[in-house]
């Protein structure tokens, strides 16, 4: 029960991080042309 939770906070953590990337490389595309 323990493990599955902590499997899907770090299932979060990782598309929150995806996010956060994704969205720095965006913003730098802009912000450097």
């Amino acid at each position: 029960m323990v493990s599955s939770e902590q499997d899907h906070i770090g299932s979060e953590v990782s598309y929150i991080k995806c996010l956060l990337v994704n969205r720095g490389i965006h913003f730098i595309k802009y912000k450097i042309p």
